[in-house]
């Protein structure tokens, strides 16, 4: 008696645990910024609160306006900058801080990075330094991005009130685009020397790791996540493909076919997002990478905020998705956010019968003596 009390409770378990959440990809609601019918969105920030932050082309030539969206609810809001021409918005963090660059197409200022912060824009060029960048800001308050000249360039990194530049060696032009808690920086070089090319690197606070691998011409780094995991673009002379570097080890990521999957971002769950090409399609579709399976995201999106298309580019630590939509109409910019889990209809039944069993050999067991 007390074995098969044993054996019925160890199935109930095991139909207990069966009937947990289905692995299904998440499903998202759509937030749009929809720009002027003459206007386009080029370049968007996301911090992992859910704060939006981006440009637009302006409606005279050569000319973008910075924005940040504090919330869903609220209007975005505009960054003035009247003296600058381009305003090109880096990313922004969960604070509200917000980084950039601005560029004085008309005259000698060149690029300047900067810092907003409630209200208030701060220059981050130093003596010293002609022009600048800011890419990216990390939660805690690190920038990283550019120093030097749009020719010739250092990576930097700055954080309480210290800057730090360094370089991939051999590169002329270097960048830093994305920072995590560690203070770690992913970005990429570039070589000016004939065949030009780029390649990928880990800056862990006092090497610089180039990431470019054996047979690859050329590479870029995208995104990074906390625990130090790299995304980002190779290509090879015969191809191009999307990469992952997590803990020490480079995997050449699979796609929806053989052409491979390019990812944009990560996140500390090891989601991905990015663009896949389907051979014989002549169209690339934007991707989810979740459990270790790929799923067009467009099939993911509910209501009728539906795009015709989307590039994905950012994705925070709340499976939020920021990226460029189109639209028949035009284009906009625009925030996927996850929907509420809820059991799948098979995962309820099993854990009612789950239960069912769990009730039968307790029954069982009290007549046996067995408690």
């Amino acid at each position: 008696m007390k074995t098969t009390a044993r054996y019925l409770t160890a199935a109930a378990l095991a139909l207990f645990a069966s009937s947990a959440y289905a692995a299904d990809p998440p499903r998202y609601t759509a937030a749009l910024y929809r720009t002027a019918p003459n206007q386009s969105a080029y370049s968007i920030g996301l911090s992992n609160s859910g704060i939006v932050a981006g440009s637009f082309y302006g409606e005279q030539a050569y000319t973008t306006q910075g924005f940040i969206w504090p919330s869903r609810g609220a209007d975005p809001a505009p960054i003035p900058m009247p003296q600058w021409r381009w305003n090109e918005v880096g990313n922004v963090n969960s604070s509200g801080v917000l980084v950039g660059s601005v560029t004085d197409y008309y005259g000698d200022a060149g690029t300047t990075a900067y810092v907003y912060r409630n209200g208030t824009v701060t220059s981050l060029n130093t003596p010293g330094w002609r022009e600048s960048s800011a890419k990216a800001i990390s939660e805690q308050g690190a920038i990283t991005g550019w120093v030097g000249t749009s020719s010739e360039a250092s990576a930097m990194l700055y954080r309480d009130g210290q800057i730090a530049t360094f370089d991939l060696p051999g590169a002329n032009f270097n960048e830093g685009i994305a920072v995590n808690s560690s203070n770690q920086v992913a970005g990429t070089g570039a070589f000016y020397a004939r065949p030009f090319t780029t390649h990928a690197f880990l800056f862990d606070g006092s090497t610089v790791l180039d990431l470019n691998q054996p047979g690859w011409t050329s590479s870029r780094a995208y995104g990074m996540n906390d625990h130090g995991d790299v995304v980002g673009w190779f290509g090879t002379q015969g191809g191009q493909g999307g990469f992952l570097y997590h803990d020490g080890q480079m995997t050449e990521l699979a796609g929806l076919s053989s052409l491979g999957f390019y990812p944009r971002a990560i996140n500390n769950s090891g989601d991905m997002v990015g663009r896949s090409p389907v051979a014989g399609e002549d169209i690339s579709y934007a991707v989810l990478s979740h459990d270790g399976h790929l799923y067009k995201l467009l099939d993911l999106i509910d209501g009728s905020a539906r795009p015709s298309d989307f590039q994905p580019m950012l994705l925070n630590e709340a499976g939020q998705i920021a990226g460029f939509a189109q639209y028949e109409d035009g284009g906009a910019l625009m925030v996927l956010t996850p929907l509420a889990a809820v059991p799948e209809p098979a995962a309820g039944l099993l854990l009612c019968a789950g239960l069912a069993v769990l009730a039968v050999a307790g029954r069982r067991a009290r007549r046996g003596g067995v408690y």
